[in-house]
């Protein structure tokens, strides 16, 4: 739950926002379907509960601020947000001696972190385009930047069960998200969408593990998607496809990292109930890769949704 204002005068508009109901991720836990094959499915260590935001604490509720302004066939915005990271990053509050053997105590924790973003959109036409005619064409830039994101630093742990020092075994660092997009109007009321996302944890080391805004398990991660929708007016467009490819590369270490590809087809039953069939496939990559993990896991699945 959330609230939502915007405030509109001339040719800009001033957004905000107020969440006070805090929703993590939930990701599959050990022995469940999707919990990743590259991670163990057990630790020795000790993992005390999550410590997350409450929502009956103003302090810990979530704030956005977002300026938009249109000149013409431009549009750019800019954007703040005062958030938690919805992934909890686990921080050593102790040791114990098992057998032997030091077992860290862990405990998961979401931050807060400072967002900063940047948008624009062009509108255009192009005219005379063979096969097509008329091509209306959107250009879209996006960035976001990052503040004190903390990661979970193996070094540090290795440290600690070593007895070789202090600390709580995480680092923080900044990292930048941005994306370019080109947006192409065909006929028959169809989309096709190019985009290149750019992911970067700045100053990164090989110790670090995942964190918000950064490269998939590397220093940067390039997803060079491309997105294509049609309905079908046989159906009076109640009925449309939509198919995506989310190919992913990564360096300096990790190289390709797999392609995810993924089909829907959709129909909407009412103005707020509509159903689809989705494929997903995985292909490529390694057995420790984000999708090559994954590439004995293509599924296909039905949904059915009501919005409002």
């Amino acid at each position: 739950w959330m609230a939502n204002a915007t405030v509109h005068f001339g040719q800009n508009s001033l957004q905000f926002l107020y969440i006070f109901d805090f929703e993590q991720d939930r990701q599959a836990l050990p022995g469940m379907p999707w919990y990743s094959p590259a991670l163990p499915q057990s630790t020795s260590d000790i993992m005390l509960p999550v410590r997350r935001p409450q929502n009956d604490r103003f302090v810990d509720h979530e704030y956005g601020l977002r300026f938009d302004r249109v000149q013409g066939s431009l549009s750019y915005g800019l954007i703040y947000y005062y958030g938690w990271d919805k992934n909890p990053v686990s921080h050593i509050v102790g040791t114990e001696l098992s057998g032997g053997q030091t077992l860290l105590r862990l405990e998961p924790r979401h931050e807060r972190l400072h967002h900063a973003g940047v948008t624009a959109d062009y509108a255009f036409a192009l005219n005379d385009v063979p096969l097509v005619g008329t091509l209306p064409v959107v250009l879209r830039v996006e960035g976001l930047y990052t503040n004190g994101v903390r990661f979970v630093d193996f070094g540090k742990q290795a440290l600690v069960r070593a007895g070789l020092g202090a600390t709580d075994g995480t680092t923080k660092r900044d990292t930048v998200r941005a994306a370019v997009a080109s947006e192409f109007g065909l006929p028959g009321r169809s989309t096709f969408i190019l985009q290149a996302s750019y992911y970067r944890t700045l100053d990164w080391t090989q110790n670090l593990g995942p964190g918000f805004g950064g490269g998939f398990g590397d220093e940067w991660t390039l997803i060079p998607v491309a997105f294509f929708s049609r309905p079908f007016g046989f159906t009076r467009d109640r009925l449309s496809m939509e198919a995506t490819v989310f190919p992913v590369i990564s360096g300096p270490d990790r190289g390709w990292q797999g392609v995810k590809t993924k089909l829907r087809l959709i129909y909407k039953v009412s103005q707020f109930v509509k159903t689809q069939l989705v494929y997903n496939g995985y292909d490529g990559g390694s057995t420790t890769d984000t999708y090559g993990q994954y590439n004995h896991w293509d599924n296909v699945g039905w949904e059915l949704s009501y919005e409002f």
